[in-house]
């Protein structure tokens, strides 16, 4: 009987079922890596993402923490666990002598992937929202196929400027220093090479690549948490003979904004201020949640909540990813608001309730407390030199000898 398991997406990319053992794995990946490896596949940009995806796979599958974390919660439990691919060559290097070398001999590189923060509020998280998002960036020129010359019999010929090293020697002048530093060349942009003005491709001008601005949806997922990766495969800059990177956004919450919700994991929080005669009475509590929902919370009628006392909603906090339909709790952290002053009636009536604690009072010398404001206390105290007992000082000081003393490219659409 097959293993149960969240999703059986990598399985399927390796063609193996969700309860193969690690040797049938391996056998998969080396025989599916063979076929769609990019050296057998010149110029196939299918092959070259199939190569890709099937590492993936292989990362995870060949792992025993990663494989069980996968098979529980699926792609998102290793989203949420920090994963992210590493190139695909990484692995296929292992299996040795192919294609005439290591596994990684002509295997064309992998492009740096791009890393956006996102922000969402949390009500986005709570409710799923879908974000369009524009995105420029560099592909290979349509006109010349990544050759940068309008003649492909033309090839690149080494820069005299930089004499084909792609970087030249800067020296740089601060007040009275001088220093040299090492810079790409301006004429050859670092690439060495360069193809003869009179020969250039019309649409790149020589570069190979041209700009791109695409709109991509960006599907932000009920129960998603801050800190999360949504990695769109291959849409980062494209270079010739570069297997092209990753877009990545990364969920961040939205600044400047207060949220009146606090998240733990799957669960909220949220506080609030209560009379003391709602407490008494039973307290109601009107609360608009996060998805527009006017919810009213109670407590009975007798039951006194204490100072900063938590009670829990249940099944009113997150929803959990993939299964949307069950959620966390809700906790409630009452905070019991006292009079400040209160009539004689009501005061007599209340010490029939609330009769006094009796205490000796033989022997013993009385004082009033009373009320101050230990911030404008410290304001005062700050005016005069920060001294918590500065007045009293000066006082003696008066009695005595005195006062003589010395003293950081995407945009929302």
């Amino acid at each position: 009987m097959s293993k149960k398991v969240k999703e059986t997406e990598f399985y399927d990319r390796l063609g193996v079922a969700p309860d193969a053992q690690p040797g049938e794995i391996k056998k998969a990946y080396y025989k599916m890596a063979q076929k769609w490896h990019p050296d057998k596949n010149p110029g196939n940009t299918e092959a070259a993402d199939k190569f890709k995806d099937i590492g993936e796979a292989y990362e995870v599958l060949s792992d025993e923490s990663k494989r069980e974390l996968y098979d529980q919660h699926g792609k998102e439990g290793l989203d949420q666990n920090g994963f992210h691919a590493r190139n695909p060559f990484d692995f296929f290097s292992s299996f040795g002598d192919i294609f005439g070398g290591s596994g990684r001999q002509r295997g064309p590189a992998k492009g740096k992937d791009i890393q956006h923060a996102l922000e969402v509020p949390l009500a986005d998280l709570y409710n799923g929202k879908v974000r369009k998002m524009k995105i420029n960036r560099k592909i290979i020129c349509t006109t010349c196929n990544g050759s940068g010359s309008n003649n492909p019999s033309v090839t690149n010929t080494k820069c005299t400027s930089c004499n084909g090293v792609g970087a030249k020697m800067k020296t740089i002048r601060q007040g009275n220093t001088i220093y040299q530093t090492q810079a790409a060349c301006e004429v050859c942009e670092g690439k060495k090479f360069v193809i003869p003005e009179g020969e250039r491709c019309e649409g790149c001008q020589g570069t190979k690549t041209i700009r791109e601005s695409k709109i991509i949806s960006v599907e932000i997922e009920k129960g998603m948490q801050w800190g999360q990766n949504l990695a769109f495969y291959g849409e980062a800059d494209q270079f010739p003979d570069t297997i092209t990177g990753d877009l990545v956004f990364q969920l961040t919450p939205k600044k400047d904004v207060k949220e009146e919700f606090e998240r733990q994991k799957h669960d909220l929080v949220i506080k609030k201020d209560i009379p003391l005669g709602d407490a008494l009475h039973g307290a109601k509590i009107a609360l608009k949640h996060l998805d527009g929902r006017e919810i009213l919370i109670v407590t009975p009628p007798g039951e006194i909540p204490q100072p900063n006392e938590k009670r829990k909603v249940v099944g009113e906090g997150m929803p959990i990813l993939n299964q949307p339909e069950k959620h966390g709790d809700l906790y409630v952290i009452l905070n019991i608001v006292l009079p400040t002053t209160i009539s004689a009636q009501h005061l007599k009536s209340l010490a029939t309730i609330f009769p006094p604690t009796k205490i000796d009072e033989t022997n013993k010398t009385k004082h009033e407390m009373k009320k101050f404001n230990e911030q404008q206390q410290q304001r005062g105290q700050s005016g005069r030199g920060g001294h918590p007992f500065q007045d009293r000082m000066d006082e003696d000081d008066d009695e005595g000898q005195g006062r003589g003393g010395q003293g950081v490219q995407c945009a929302q659409q």
